[in-house]
């Protein structure tokens, strides 16, 4: 991992009177919007309000440190027992977080946790890191981050190194494909058959890392809106559909095929489209696409672009594996899947 961004800087912050003769230890660390925070190093009592770094910090067994959280960070599900701050970063209750006496809030990059609620949370001299990890581009910083903040530095290396490991053989086996081996790919975003990743989504690098080339690419923006009509020009050759399912849900084969069915080919026309005629409909849980688990979804992308060239991996072993590792649960239900036309 790129330890560049990291200003490893120990500082000795004197306390207030009420400690007297005490000393705090902080660390300052470029977080992923790019500033340099000041936080406690280690902190003892952090409010999370972003998914992947729940993940990271029970991975790193530290899961003791987080007193708070938003709904959305249900991963590992024992997190669930941490008390709810809201429901996301953007909708979260400054009271609630406060009330719990954090030393550290780690909040979503952007507008997904507006300026002032981190405002008001630092005016009470609560130190907040940014992250979002939408990918892996942004996820390992963001472990790397949480392993010093954490003064856990060997095994945040671990596991960047076990992600690390799957991702570069990724990338080393498609870098030598021509672009005429490369699939057209049409990623519908988060349970929308209209909704895709333009240029600037994490869904157009995934595909390209994986060795697929997405319609989309040359669409200004993230999430971008295109008509029915396009979708049918485009007659992409692989449709990804990334399908929302519910906190705690297990998704089964029979939720897909529903989903297929209802939304997907009772749109006019899409039955006849390339992808769907030659079974290479695909779905896949948006929950596996985010955090510690992104690694499967790229895994999964290149065995479904590139099935003989990725015969030998094992996307759901990989994400037994990590549920097994660093959860410290048993995988149940089906994550990824692939419709058959009859």
């Amino acid at each position: 991992m790129d330890k560049r961004h990291v200003l490893v800087l120990l500082t000795i912050s004197v306390l207030s009177l009420s400690f007297v003769g005490g000393a705090e230890e902080t660390v300052t660390v470029i977080d992923e919007a790019g500033r340099a925070v000041e936080v406690p190093y280690p902190p003892e009592r952090i409010v999370c309000l972003v998914p992947s770094a729940g993940e990271v910090i029970y991975a790193l067994d530290e899961a003791d440190r987080l007193v708070g959280r938003t709904d959305d960070c249900d991963m590992p599900l024992s997190l669930l027992e941490k008390p709810s701050v809201g429901t996301a970063s953007n909708r979260v209750n400054v009271e609630l977080i406060l009330d719990l006496n954090p030393d550290l809030v780690i909040g979503r990059t952007g507008a997904l946790f507006p300026e002032e609620i981190e405002e008001q949370i630092e005016m009470n001299g609560v130190p907040v890191l940014r992250y979002r990890a939408l990918d892996l581009g942004t996820l390992f910083p963001m472990i790397e981050d949480l392993g010093i903040i954490l003064k856990k530095e060997d095994e945040a290396e671990e596991l960047g190194d076990y992600i690390g490991g799957h991702y570069e053989m990724i990338k080393d086996r498609v870098e030598t494909l021509s672009d005429d081996e490369k699939p057209r790919v049409y990623f519908m975003s988060m349970g929308h058959v209209d909704w895709t990743g333009g240029a600037d989504s994490a869904g157009s690098e995934r595909i390209a890392d994986t060795g697929g080339v997405n319609v989309a690419e040359d669409l200004p923006g993230s999430l971008v809106y295109v008509s029915r009509e396009w979708i049918l020009e485009e007659d992409p050759e692989v449709i990804l559909y990334s399908r929302v399912s519910s906190s705690g849900e297990i998704p089964k084969a029979e939720d897909y095929e529903k989903t297929v069915e209802k939304t997907i080919l009772s749109e006019p026309g899409f039955s006849d489209l390339a992808a769907i005629r030659d079974g290479r409909l695909y779905l896949f849980d948006i929950s596996m696409a985010s955090g510690l688990t992104e690694i499967v979804t790229y895994l999964q992308f290149a065995q479904w672009f590139h099935p003989s060239l990725f015969d030998d991996v094992d996307p759901e072993a990989v994400h037994r594996e990590i549920f097994e590792r660093y959860f410290d649960m048993e995988l149940e239900g089906i994550w990824a899947y692939q419709h058959k036309p009859t």
